[in-house]
């Protein structure tokens, strides 16, 4: 994770991926606040004890007054979590989180793309069969799965001078961090937008 203060401009993404978009910077900015020494110290400051909880609605009702049962965390709890760890152990637990995150937004984009019958029509595109590998290594644990025998790679998968070839099988890399990093999420996105604009 990391603030950058070069000058930047809005992705121009297709509309599809409008939500993805939203979501995924929202999460990111949730998540990267965590680490903040401000917003950890103004909810450890500002913030009775008792209120300073988030509560998940679950699918059953409470026993006893048969009111929605929540599934509740302390967020001082998750703070002080956090403000434990040394710095090295704290950039370690932040880019887990934030490598997790953006597997899940890598499959939901690529789901998006399905639902829209947009695969099949744009297959044989490099960056298409690209993307198709870094979802399923998000899938199987952020590590590429690339079969020998396997027909796809038949066809180009390249992005951006990145390629998918069956040697990244035998890395210890992970797909998000290493081969793809997490804002590159939003160039690919940008890049199949013009892609399916054409």
């Amino acid at each position: 994770m990391q603030i950058n203060q070069n000058k930047m401009r809005p992705a121009n993404i297709n509309q599809i991926f409008d939500e993805i978009l939203d979501i995924y910077r929202t999460c990111y900015l949730g998540l990267a606040s965590l680490y903040d020494p401000n917003i950890q110290n103004y909810y450890q400051n500002n913030i009775p004890d008792d209120i300073a909880t988030m509560g998940i609605i679950t699918s059953f009702n409470n026993d006893i007054d048969n009111k929605p049962l929540n599934a509740n965390f302390r967020i001082k709890s998750v703070i002080d979590l956090v403000k434990s760890k040394g710095e090295k152990e704290a950039q370690t637990l932040a880019q887990k989180n934030m490598s997790t995150l953006c597997r899940i937004f890598i499959i939901y984009s690529y789901d998006i793309l399905k639902e829209q019958s947009l695969l099949g029509k744009f297959w044989k595109e490099p960056i298409i069969q690209f993307f198709r590998h870094i979802r399923n290594g998000c899938a199987h644990n952020n590590k590429f799965k690339i079969d020998n025998q396997n027909e796809l790679l038949k066809l180009p998968a390249e992005w951006r001078g990145k390629k998918i070839e069956i040697s990244l099988n035998d890395s210890n890399n992970n797909v998000v961090n290493n081969f793809f990093k997490e804002g590159d999420l939003i160039l690919l996105l940008e890049d199949i937008s013009n892609l399916i604009l054409i």
